[in-house]
């Protein structure tokens, strides 16, 4: 009799367990089919409002810009090239963490740079070409918790899907 509810409780667990890491899962993937959906490209779309790019100061330390402030941008003593391939900093700013990075994709004579701004609730990724002096933004992709309950909402989908199927092949055994 005991063996018996034991079984019962743990084939519950089981299908409880798997249904709950599969659903998890749906979830992660739908939240990065969701970004990379919402990339953009420079020649087709409008690039994402926090598209950021590195700019260089002549002491090695670097800083995120907004490309909507580049016009604002004196080049006395700073630059868009850096001798470092790839730079993280991170800071607090109104109690929110910010991390920004950039890395150098390619370097011959046309620099391709990506930069990474990491805030709790967002990550945007930034590509630009720096050719002579001219930024010339490539595409933005975006991975934000904004995204949850759309990515929610499919995985229940998926779920309710699975199940139906799985009653359709029982009915037919």
């Amino acid at each position: 009799m005991k063996r018996k509810y034991l079984d019962m409780v743990l084939t519950v667990l089981r299908v409880f367990v798997f249904k709950v890491l599969f659903f998890l899962f749906l979830t992660f993937c739908f939240l990065h089919f969701l970004s990379f959906y919402d990339a953009r490209y420079a020649n087709k779309d409008i690039l994402h409002s926090d598209f950021r790019i590195a700019i260089f100061k002549k002491d090695g330390t670097f800083y995120p810009l907004q490309l909507s402030g580049l016009d604002k941008l004196t080049t006395g003593n700073t630059s868009f090239f850096s001798k470092e391939a790839s730079g993280k900093k991170s800071w607090f700013e109104q109690g929110t963490p910010f991390c920004f990075s950039y890395n150098i994709l390619k370097n011959d004579g046309i620099s391709q740079i990506e930069t990474k701004l990491k805030t709790d609730d967002r990550t945007v990724w930034s590509t630009y070409e720096v050719i002579n002096g001219n930024i010339i933004p490539i595409k933005s992709k975006i991975y934000s918790f904004d995204y949850m309950p759309m990515a929610v909402i499919l995985s229940v989908f998926i779920m309710l899907l699975f199940n139906t199927l799985k009653k359709v092949i029982k009915k037919f055994k």
